[in-house]
């Protein structure tokens, strides 16, 4: 099973909502910053082998 939004969200602490707009770039108002943080724990998560 691949990586999902929650993962991801539970990786960074960030909400879901929050990874989903940044993710598909959907909102301007999230920082780049927050965006950078965000694809790299979704970069991070699917390169780790299956637990």
């Amino acid at each position: 099973m691949g990586v999902t939004i929650k993962d991801v969200a539970k990786r960074t602490g960030l909400s879901i909502t929050t990874i989903s707009l940044a993710l598909n770039k959907k909102e301007n108002r999230i920082p780049e910053k927050t965006r950078q943080i965000v694809e790299s724990a979704a970069q991070e998560l699917s390169q780790r082998p299956p637990a």
